[in-house]
């Protein structure tokens, strides 16, 4: 996000291509590849995602020649959470962050801000708080070493006296309940230039607040690794330790594992992040057969007012289960298990789908939204949604324009009239307005008029 608060994207793309013996290329590699960027830029990201990242690039810069570990360490372990299911996709300076939040506000609106904890007497400790404190929610994550006492407040944490070395985790998140079998280590260790020196999180004595998630005991003493407070606010404030998410080699003493398999041989707090989210209401957990299974990358952008999910499974005996604040998110062509308004899907290695409908469904049924026939005249588009039980299900307007879209339940083809009684309204959401349709069994008929 520039200055200005517009979405820029990439404008230009290098393949490197690899020839044939004759130095050809074979016909079926662009053939594959060419309608897949073409659909990317059709619908590529015109406005922010849920989530942004406010990065401090200036702030990085100079503490180049003092607290290098500080930028090494807080780096690494994001591009481990992201690599690990936490959906963050859209980055934004600290500097056009301040701005853009008091010239533009409304662009923050439903967002989840996530930024490395700010240090003393930095440019967006009052703007990160104001937003907090008007209703946005904020992920931290990082050392509370050097913070600063408005964060801290924030955070109704307190930094006490560092200590490094091994400890266990007691973790709430439900972490190892993903793991069908082997479940996950519970020992971690910090200390160094590799996890920002050692652990000092400690909740304030006024607790009542705070809920600590996830925390680190070495047997006399007990650190916060993971809290989420709402102490004073109107949104959340989590925070987030995180740890050095390095890949260790394999025991060759294990026979239980494979020689060509790398894991991780402590707890893995880059899952944290993504588990910590629940907290703002998007729910992403997989299953997996087994701890050494990697997780899949899951990615949201807005494109005319869309959402559209992505996301990349290295494993495809990984199960993935969404939940976001609307409810189940309905990917289109793709059935999915709905139970407790989270519903399962098992997806490709690679793939992007559009989502305009969310449901929260009553009891557990398979559902799913496919593209429809418009058949009449005036009608652009038809979404066809079948296998809902007394549901709440919420649609994005078409293109943003809440006049241009309209229902029918359990229609008949060519879906003139609704058989039954439709309760639709326009309410607000953290996707700008949509419409909110209750009580649904059966079938709803999404359709875009031109």
């Amino acid at each position: 996000i520039d200055k200005n608060g517009e979405v820029q994207v990439a404008n230009y793309i290098n393949f490197l291509s690899i020839d044939d013996s004759y130095g050809e290329m074979p016909e079926r590699c662009p053939n594959e590849v060419i309608p897949h960027i073409i659909s990317s830029y059709v619908n590529a990201p015109d406005s922010p995602a849920p989530f942004i990242w406010v990065y401090p690039f200036k702030e990085y810069s100079n503490m180049a020649c003092g607290r290098l570990e500080k930028s090494f360490y807080e780096d690494w372990y994001l591009i481990a959470a992201i690599n690990h299911g936490l959906p963050l996709n859209t980055v934004i300076s600290t500097e056009n962050f301040k701005k853009l939040h008091k010239e533009k506000p409304e662009m923050f609106d439903g967002k989840v801000i996530v930024s490395p904890v700010p240090e003393k007497d930095s440019i967006i400790c009052d703007t990160l708080c104001e937003y907090a404190k008007n209703g946005g929610n904020v992920l931290l994550y990082g050392s509370l070493k050097g913070a600063d006492g408005r964060m801290l407040d924030l955070l109704n944490l307190r930094a006490e006296s560092e200590i490094c070395g091994n400890f266990n985790v007691l973790d709430k998140t439900g972490i190892a309940e993903e793991v069908e079998e082997g479940g996950i280590e519970t020992n971690i260790t910090y200390g160094g230039i590799y996890t920002d020196g050692g652990l000092c999180a400690t909740v304030s004595q006024s607790g009542e607040h705070t809920k600590v998630l996830a925390s680190a005991t070495d047997g006399q003493n007990e650190r916060v690794i993971l809290s989420v407070t709402n102490k004073s606010l109107k949104g959340k404030v989590i925070w987030c330790r995180g740890c050095d998410c390095s890949r260790k080699p394999v025991d060759k003493d294990d026979s239980d594992k494979k020689d060509d398999t790398a894991h991780f041989s402590s707890f893995p707090a880059e899952i944290l992040m993504r588990k910590a989210i629940k907290e703002f209401g998007y729910d992403f957990e997989f299953v997996k057969a087994d701890r050494y299974a990697p997780e899949p990358v899951i990615l949201m952008h807005r494109s005319e007012g869309k959402l559209w999910f992505s996301g990349y499974c290295p494993d495809t005996t990984v199960g993935i289960k969404l939940s976001t604040p609307l409810g189940a998110p309905l990917l289109m062509a793709n059935e999915g298990r709905i139970n407790n308004n989270k519903i399962t899907y098992h997806l490709p290695r690679a793939w992007r789908h559009e989502c305009r409908v969310f449901v929260e469904n009553e009891g557990s049924s398979t559902v799913h939204a496919k593209e429809n026939i418009s058949c009449a005249y005036g009608v652009e588009r038809r979404i066809l949604v079948e296998g809902l039980k007394n549901a709440t299900v919420y649609v994005i307007p078409k293109s943003g324009d809440v006049d241009k879209t309209y229902f029918l339940v359990n229609s008949e083809f060519p879906h003139m009239v609704s058989y039954e009684n439709l309760n639709c309204e326009l309410v607000d959401s953290v996707y700008g307005k949509v419409y909110k349709i209750t009580g649904v069994t059966g079938r709803l008929m999404i359709s875009d008029k031109v």
